[in-house]
Protein backbone atom coordinates (compact mmCIF):
# COMPACT_ATOMS: atom_id res chain seq x y z
CA UNK A 1 0.00 0.00 0.00
CA UNK A 2 2.82 2.55 0.91
CA UNK A 3 4.56 1.84 -2.65
CA UNK A 4 1.55 2.72 -4.16
CA UNK A 5 1.00 5.74 -2.59
CA UNK A 6 4.72 6.90 -2.92
CA UNK A 7 4.62 5.95 -7.08
CA UNK A 8 1.60 8.03 -7.44
CA UNK A 9 1.51 10.50 -5.06
CA UNK A 10 5.46 11.54 -3.52
CA UNK A 11 7.76 10.80 -6.31
CA UNK A 12 6.08 12.78 -8.85
CA UNK A 13 5.41 15.18 -6.16
CA UNK A 14 9.33 15.09 -5.58
CA UNK A 15 10.28 15.37 -9.06
CA UNK A 16 8.23 19.16 -9.41
CA UNK A 17 9.78 20.35 -6.55
CA UNK A 18 13.11 19.27 -7.77
CA UNK A 19 12.66 20.72 -11.45
CA UNK A 20 11.42 23.76 -9.90
CA UNK A 21 14.64 24.42 -7.68
CA UNK A 22 16.62 23.41 -11.00
CA UNK A 23 14.86 25.94 -12.78
CA UNK A 24 15.35 28.98 -9.71
CA UNK A 25 19.19 27.96 -9.49
CA UNK A 26 19.57 28.75 -13.35
CA UNK A 27 18.45 31.91 -13.63
CA UNK A 28 20.24 34.82 -15.21
CA UNK A 29 19.73 37.68 -17.07
CA UNK A 30 17.21 38.76 -19.76
CA UNK A 31 14.93 35.59 -18.21
CA UNK A 32 11.47 36.03 -19.28
CA UNK A 33 9.61 34.85 -15.81
CA UNK A 34 6.59 35.37 -14.38
CA UNK A 35 5.66 35.49 -10.02
CA UNK A 36 3.04 33.68 -7.73
CA UNK A 37 1.33 37.33 -7.63
CA UNK A 38 0.91 36.82 -11.92
CA UNK A 39 3.20 39.84 -12.66
CA UNK A 40 5.17 39.52 -15.62
CA UNK A 41 9.07 40.38 -15.92
CA UNK A 42 12.52 40.39 -17.25
CA UNK A 43 15.43 39.07 -15.01
CA UNK A 44 17.39 41.93 -14.43
CA UNK A 45 20.09 40.76 -11.19
CA UNK A 46 19.81 37.90 -9.40
CA UNK A 47 21.44 37.74 -6.06
CA UNK A 48 23.16 35.36 -4.02
CA UNK A 49 20.58 36.49 -1.09
CA UNK A 50 17.79 35.04 -2.82
CA UNK A 51 16.51 38.10 -4.16
CA UNK A 52 16.09 38.53 -8.05
CA UNK A 53 14.94 42.09 -9.82
CA UNK A 54 12.61 42.07 -12.35
CA UNK A 55 12.05 44.71 -14.25
CA UNK A 56 7.84 44.95 -15.11
CA UNK A 57 8.20 48.31 -17.41
CA UNK A 58 10.68 50.19 -19.16
CA UNK A 59 12.77 51.86 -15.87
CA UNK A 60 10.24 50.11 -13.32
CA UNK A 61 12.09 47.44 -11.08
CA UNK A 62 11.09 45.13 -8.59
CA UNK A 63 12.47 42.69 -5.95
CA UNK A 64 11.16 39.57 -5.31
CA UNK A 65 12.21 36.21 -3.47
CA UNK A 66 13.46 33.85 -5.16
CA UNK A 67 10.92 31.45 -4.36
CA UNK A 68 8.47 33.77 -5.80
CA UNK A 69 9.17 33.34 -9.33
CA UNK A 70 6.84 30.02 -10.60
CA UNK A 71 8.38 29.47 -14.15
CA UNK A 72 8.99 31.52 -17.40
CA UNK A 73 6.79 33.77 -18.92
CA UNK A 74 5.53 34.06 -22.55
CA UNK A 75 3.91 37.65 -22.34
CA UNK A 76 6.78 39.12 -24.72
CA UNK A 77 8.60 36.29 -26.31
CA UNK A 78 8.72 35.97 -30.17
CA UNK A 79 6.96 32.43 -31.43
CA UNK A 80 10.10 29.74 -31.47
CA UNK A 81 10.02 28.22 -34.45
CA UNK A 82 8.14 25.91 -35.66
CA UNK A 83 5.33 27.54 -32.85
CA UNK A 84 2.29 29.33 -34.11
CA UNK A 85 2.17 33.22 -33.08
CA UNK A 86 -1.64 34.90 -33.31
CA UNK A 87 -3.29 35.48 -35.37
CA UNK A 88 -3.49 39.52 -36.32
CA UNK A 89 -6.73 39.35 -38.74
CA UNK A 90 -10.01 37.70 -36.66
CA UNK A 91 -11.42 35.17 -39.18
CA UNK A 92 -14.61 35.89 -38.44
CA UNK A 93 -14.89 39.55 -39.73
CA UNK A 94 -14.98 40.43 -43.32
CA UNK A 95 -11.42 42.33 -44.77
CA UNK A 96 -12.64 45.60 -46.07
CA UNK A 97 -12.12 46.87 -49.35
Amino acid sequence: MFAVFYFFLLRPQQKRERQHRDFLNNLKTNDMVVTAGGIHGRVVKVDESDIIVLEIADKVRVKFSKNQIVGHSKVGKKPEKGEKGEKSEDPEKPKKK
